[in-house]
């Protein structure tokens, strides 16, 4: 029962991977103005986010404020009014500038150059656990352990996938980058070899553990 289940999980795993490289590749083949207009629509729904999250406390400071200044202005000086009304005019129009200033802005291109990090290193992630299952059913003693070969294949593999990616963008007008490349090496390689030190860590502290009892 144990190995039907990591054979239905390498399945799952392989097609996620699938998946995953096709929607990378997908990504790359739009064109300029396409994927631009993408990235500024998850762009604006993270502006949206932050400010939903951030700006609720800005409005309560203000309003505790108004209506005491309001309430004391017309009692001490009642003659003037017209200065104080556009006193206030000037503050609200002065108060209007300031919150589209401090409104949260996210920057594209640093945007775009995260997701290419994020969407290779969730690539390195799948990967990663996809050969721990095939080295897991692979080996006698029913245990995960992922050899030093594997792993190097495995990078190996998310340098190919950054190299086609990169060079579908030629296809798409998008042009090519070798910044992009290593950024996506990168992601892949950053998310690949942690995964592969905290498990190595874990292995050595289960048989530490083994050992003292």
């Amino acid at each position: 029962m144990l190995i039907d289940f990591n054979k239905k999980g390498q399945v799952a795993l392989l097609v996620t991977v699938l998946l995953t490289i096709t929607a990378i590749f997908f990504q790359s083949a739009l064109n300029p103005s396409k994927s631009l207009e993408e990235s500024s629509a998850v762009g604006g729904v993270i502006e949206d986010i932050v400010d939903v999250v951030v700006k609720p406390s800005q409005p309560n400071e203000s309003k505790p404020n108004t209506p005491a200044d309001d309430a004391e202005k017309p009692s001490d000086t009642p003659a003037s009014s017209d200065k104080a009304d556009a006193d206030s005019g000037k503050s609200d129009s002065k108060e209007e500038p300031s919150e589209n200033d401090n409104s949260f802005k996210i920057n594209m291109p640093k945007l775009r150059k995260a997701a290419h990090f994020i969407e290779h290193g969730i690539l390195g992630i799948e990967m990663f656990f996809l050969v721990m299952i095939i080295e897991k059913n692979r080996g006698s003693s029913g245990k995960a352990a992922l050899r030093p070969i594997s792993l190097l294949l495995t990078l190996y593999f998310g340098m190919f996938v950054a190299l086609v990616d990169e060079t579908i963008q030629i296809f798409s007008s998008r042009g090519y980058s070798i910044k992009d490349v290593w950024l996506d090496i990168s992601g892949y390689a950053t998310f690949t070899v942690l995964l592969f030190l905290i498990f190595t860590l874990r292995r050595c502290l289960n048989k530490n553990n083994i050992s003292v009892e």
